[in-house]
């Protein structure tokens, strides 16, 4: 079974390192941890183990999960290997599907930026004008 340290991977994939700004994520990444020290206790390998997306830059270099935002609108490439099993539950027979991401890959890297109608019209907003949001976490 595979984890992020048995991969040799930095640190920062190491889920006990990451900081969860909100209840709900808290919450998701302690039940995650959970269950991967649930699986990996039980020694037999059936289970599933959360780890981090290994995502490989346009350079074939690893992007760290603290950099995955500049992902974000990207032309990438998926691999993944889909598995299928037939179960028979309760007399019939059912066909279960599942899906190991292994890694992506950076094939194209984001589209620059463009203007809004209204900024390429030359209208600007006075700084004066925009409302300060104060986010709560």
């Amino acid at each position: 079974m595979y984890t992020n340290s048995s991969l040799g991977l930095p640190t920062s994939f190491n889920f006990n390192n990451w900081e969860c700004s909100t209840n709900d994520s808290k919450n998701e990444m302690r039940s995650l941890l959970q269950n991967n020290e649930k699986v990996l206790n039980a020694g037999s390998g059936n289970g599933f183990i959360g780890n981090v997306v290994q995502v490989f830059g346009l350079d074939g270099k690893l992007v760290l999960p603290e950099q995955l935002w500049t992902v974000k609108g990207c032309v990438i490439e998926v691999v993944a290997f889909i598995s299928q099993e037939t179960l028979k539950i309760g007399g019939v027979k059912k066909n279960n599907f599942y899906a190991d991401v292994s890694y992506m890959s950076i094939l194209h890297p984001a589209p620059p930026r463009t203007a809004s109608p209204a900024q390429a019209r030359g209208f600007m907003v006075m700084p004066s004008c925009v409302l300060k949001r104060k986010l709560v976490s």
